[in-house]
């Protein structure tokens, strides 16, 4: 069976001034498949409510078309902001660019091939993107952060942690009660994945949550404060 978050996600969207928008993309993942890399299918830019339902049959279409994963990011974009950033990438690429091709030049490390390579400029379109993914303009009260519970984290036997919900509350409640600020729920929802669920929390003091918790095999805290999440996930056969 697919996965289907449009109706948990739906209610935390909202759209205070011109120009805010949501970032979705829609990802076929190499691995799902056995492959290695990944591939953007599409992104969408999406600026209303309505904007968001009128595209989600064409979203769910997508992605199990192409056995994907929609991605969407939680926290607001602005067109306003993403068109500065992109056109600060832009500047930054030819920079470096222009930067590479003198030093080249002047220790004669020069061919054919690192040219062509310089002279390939990212198109407006994939920059415009790139900043989209990675520049939030979320006010601070109202940002989101995920942390990705999988189902290797469960330890039977232990009643805080022996089912997936159990350690979604055992973190909920050490994060009210241990993080600053103190006190208050910072518990948005809970979105289910394909082997585990996604906590989505207000901002907090993570020190204190990787501490107790630790961090993923690569050194990194389980918390992704991009907010990215799944909002519809294929039936991969």
């Amino acid at each position: 069976m697919p996965i289907d978050n449009y109706p948990i996600i739906r209610p935390w969207l909202h759209f205070d001034v011109e120009g805010d928008l949501y970032f979705v993309e829609i990802i076929r993942r190499g691995k799902d498949f056995g492959e290695t890399g990944e591939r953007l299918i599409r992104d969408y830019h999406l600026h209303s409510l309505e904007q968001f339902d009128e595209f989600m049959p064409e979203i769910r279409e997508l992605c199990d078309k192409y056995g994907a994963r929609a991605y969407l990011r939680l926290n607001l974009r602005n067109t306003e902001d993403a068109n500065i950033y992109a056109q600060i990438e832009m500047l930054r690429d030819q920079l470096t660019r222009n930067q590479t091709i003198r030093k080249m030049l002047r220790t004669g490390n020069f061919n054919t091939a690192i040219r062509d390579k310089f002279n390939k400029i990212r198109s407006a379109t994939k920059v415009y993107g790139s900043v989209l993914g990675q520049y939030s303009a979320e006010p601070r009260e109202t940002v989101k952060w995920v942390i990705d519970i999988d189902a290797d984290k469960i330890a039977p036997g232990d009643p805080k942690f022996d089912t997936l919900e159990h350690i979604a509350d055992t973190y909920a409640k050490f994060i009210e009660e241990s993080c600053d600020p103190k006190g208050c729920v910072k518990e948005v929802c809970r979105i289910p994945s394909r082997t585990g669920l996604h906590l989505v929390t207000r901002s907090f003091n993570v020190k204190p949550f990787c501490e107790m918790f630790g961090k993923d095999r690569n050194g990194d805290s389980y918390i992704k404060t991009d907010g990215i999440t799944n909002l519809y996930i294929a039936d991969i056969k």
